[in-house]
């Protein structure tokens, strides 16, 4: 298997997720890495994977926008099973403040996306 840390590498303390969405006009996708921390705080930071997606012309950009923070949270669920790593909580970054917007919204607008 894929070495997660390096070897000079001291005790993990706290082992994290970061994912990255993004959409465009033409496609949506994430990025993923795995941050460690060790014993005497220093940081190892190692890209994991990425997933793109080319995104149908008639769709809406706030769709895109919202299907790239799906599909982050369903990589994240994936990747916390198939690592052999004790995490802690992911973290996930967007340059779109119009998700957090939609995410945090009460209204019906949008809810299959934020349910997910």
């Amino acid at each position: 298997g894929r070495r997660m840390k390096p070897a000079n590498f001291g005790q993990i303390r706290l082992a994290q997720l970061h994912h990255f969405s993004y959409a465009s006009e033409s496609g949506y996708g994430i990025v993923s890495y795995l941050r460690l921390e060790d014993d005497n705080k220093e940081v190892y930071v190692a890209f994991i994977m990425r997933k793109s997606r080319v995104a149908p012309l008639e769709q809406m950009m706030i769709i895109r926008e919202l299907t790239a923070a799906v599909l982050a949270v369903r990589v994240d669920i994936m990747l916390q099973k198939e690592l052999q790593l004790l995490l802690d909580k992911s973290i996930f970054l967007t340059d779109i403040t119009t998700v957090l917007k939609y995410i945090n919204n009460k209204n019906k607008c949008f809810q299959t996306f934020v349910a997910n």
